[in-house]
């Protein structure tokens, strides 16, 4: 219970767990911590001094120089606490959706990859839009990245773009769309669609 505890004691611990579970090999010294999970170095600090106290993480130095951190191939609740914090069901989609909304006027948003724990897409997020605000939509972007620790593969097309991919049977629309994926906004001419084939 004292190591459950110390791992879901703070939103600042999640991110950065996720970040290491979802790259094993990569040695992240604080401000490559700071910028991929977006979080104060004074809360930081702490954290990742509690996940390396408990076996999580390990310091890892270079000529008796503290040069960053790596996750620990040995924690022995590697497996349940990867699923919990990996696990899709708690990404709520009504709240994705609603950041999204921002963006301009979305006509569909469709997710696969990360956000239903599947690896035959090669985007995580398929967006269409009218009047999109690019700034909105990157920050929205570096905050889910941040959350959950792993860049994210997008598309983002006017309607007249996407149904012209559509049209053409674009490879990149077809390896989202034709494999398991979630529409969170869909408008009436979006709910239904194929790819035709060639």
């Amino acid at each position: 219970m004292e190591i459950l505890s110390k791992l879901f004691g703070s939103s600042v611990r999640v991110k950065i767990m996720r970040l290491f579970i979802l790259n094993t090999d990569t040695v992240f010294d604080i401000k490559m911590l700071t910028s991929k999970a977006r979080v104060p170095k004074t809360s930081l600090r702490k954290d990742l001094n509690i996940l390396v106290a408990i076996g999580f993480i390990k310091r890892k130095n270079s000529k008796g120089k503290l040069i960053g951190f790596i996750f620990n191939p040995d924690f022995a609740f590697i497996g349940p606490i990867k699923e919990l914090l990996l696990n899709p069901e708690f990404m709520k989609k009504d709240e994705i959706a609603s950041r999204f909304k921002q963006v301009g006027k979305v006509k569909l948003l469709a997710v696969s990859g990360i956000f239903i724990d599947s690896n035959q897409s090669r985007l995580d997020i398929l967006l269409v839009a009218d009047k999109i605000k690019r700034p909105v939509f990157d920050q929205i972007i570096k905050t889910l990245e941040a959350e959950l620790g792993k860049e994210l593969a997008y598309a983002i097309f006017t309607p007249d773009e996407f149904f012209y991919r559509l049209d053409m049977y674009d490879k990149l629309l077809s390896d989202m769309l034709d494999f398991p994926h979630e529409k969170l906004i869909a408008t009436p001419e979006f709910s239904t669609f194929t790819l035709k084939k060639t």
